[in-house]
């Protein structure tokens, strides 16, 4: 069955900056109560990254292990982010991106604009959202969305590592990151080194 584990609602500022989380919503109950933590760091983690990398007017489908970010930035530089697994439908993400933007525009209108620093704004029905997308065949009435989202010029569908500028490495961006506690980076670094381990047999 499809799985939906997070939305996010960030301020991009450009490729060499950040960008700020606005609102974000998650459904990790999939996982481990122990993990947890760890993984919302993780979840958190990719959704910036692919977020700072994407340009405005943009969407992009990112691949990491099972996971998948499907990112929209608007351009106003108000971006929304969808993590999900790999069996989840991309148009219905990429569509949810852009529904979700809308529920934040209508809740808060452009008071994002003056955030530079993580927050929390309030806005209930992206929690709903979440909720209902967890079936995205029962909540696939979404075509009136799926016009703004053709305007848009492209989809870029690429794993994390080419996502990555030229000469850069994950790992430099895991050790600079402010997302992910000493214990995340140590288990991103241990996941990678066990899975290469594997792909030699």
């Amino acid at each position: 069955m499809p799985q939906l584990f997070a939305i996010a609602i960030l301020k991009h500022k450009g490729p060499e900056t950040s960008p700020t989380l606005l609102s974000t919503e998650y459904e990790l109950s999939s996982f481990n109560f122990f993990k947890r933590g760890t993984v919302q760091e993780l979840v958190t983690f990719f959704i910036r990254q692919v977020v700072q990398r994407t340009r405005p007017g943009e969407k992009n489908v990112i691949d990491e292990g099972d996971y998948v970010c499907h990112a929209y930035v608007s351009g106003e530089n108000l971006a929304a982010a969808v993590i999900t697994d790999k069996s989840y439908p991309t148009r219905v993400a990429l569509s949810l991106c852009a529904l979700s933007l809308s529920e934040f525009r209508s809740a808060n209108g452009d008071k994002w604009v003056n955030f530079n620093t993580d927050t929390q704004m309030a806005t209930p029905s992206i929690k709903e959202l979440l909720t209902k997308y967890q079936k995205p065949d029962e909540a696939d009435n979404i075509s009136r969305i799926q016009k703004e989202l053709d305007e848009v010029k492209e989809i870029l569908h690429h794993s994390m590592e080419d996502l990555l500028n030229r000469g850069e490495k994950l790992d430099s961006i895991i050790e600079r990151s402010e997302d992910l506690s000493a214990s995340s980076k140590q288990f991103l670094w241990q996941a990678k080194k066990t899975n290469q381990c594997c792909s030699y047999y």
